[in-house]
């Protein structure tokens, strides 16, 4: 069986933001239209990076502020992120070596229009997503199109482009940015409902 998660250091379950109040749903494409994916390293001195904290951990923060975007837009979660349910918040987790030096882990979403991405991804190009989404230090961020091959529709955000954000040895370090996946989260959310069912654990 797969080892504990560490206790000492481990946050509290992450909650699920509430459905949005909207008077009617806009019909959302049968397939994924954009995605947001996240490159974490091992390299870049974070602790605890690997596919179980991922999972429990880094997958349910990153789809709780991707779905804060988009209640903000009047959308709702269910129907724009129909496969996030899958691994806990994610609609795949890759890690991309045997040494689980980095993990890739995304969350795809069906977007009725370009508008509506345009005003979703901007609301995530920020620093408020990467406390929110418990970012680690280091990592890249990518938001792109889904189909095959994917297009950056924002630049990429790393250490290079936005260090006050993600710099792991700058003062982003644990203060917008994580060096280990089990820190508690910089910033109060607000009550969550009942967890989402999901998948199969790692």
């Amino acid at each position: 069986p797969p080892p504990p998660l560490p206790r000492a250091v481990a946050s509290p379950p992450p909650p699920r933001p509430p459905p949005p109040s909207v008077s009617a749903q806009p019909p959302v494409p049968p397939t994924p239209t954009h995605m947001v994916w996240i490159d974490a390293r091992i390299s870049e001195g974070v602790s605890n990076l690997n596919e179980r904290s991922v999972y429990g951990v880094l997958c349910p923060y990153l789809y709780y502020a991707v779905s804060d975007a988009v209640v903000s837009k009047g959308l709702s979660p269910e129907a724009v992120m129909p496969g996030a349910g899958t691994l806990n918040g994610c609609d795949r987790i890759s890690p991309s070596d045997t040494a689980g030096g980095r993990v890739l882990y995304k969350i795809f979403l069906h977007m009725p229009t370009p508008a509506d991405w345009e005003f979703v991804s901007a609301r995530l190009y920020s620093d408020a997503f990467v406390r929110s989404g418990h970012v680690l230090c280091g990592s890249r961020v990518y938001f792109q199109t889904a189909a095959s091959p994917a297009v950056n529709t924002r630049p990429v955000l790393n250490k290079w482009s936005r260090p006050q954000w993600l710099d792991p040895a700058g003062p982003a370090a644990g203060s917008v940015c994580y060096m280990d996946a089990y820190q508690p989260l910089l910033v109060t959310l607000a009550p969550p409902p009942p967890p989402p069912s999901s998948g199969g654990a790692p």
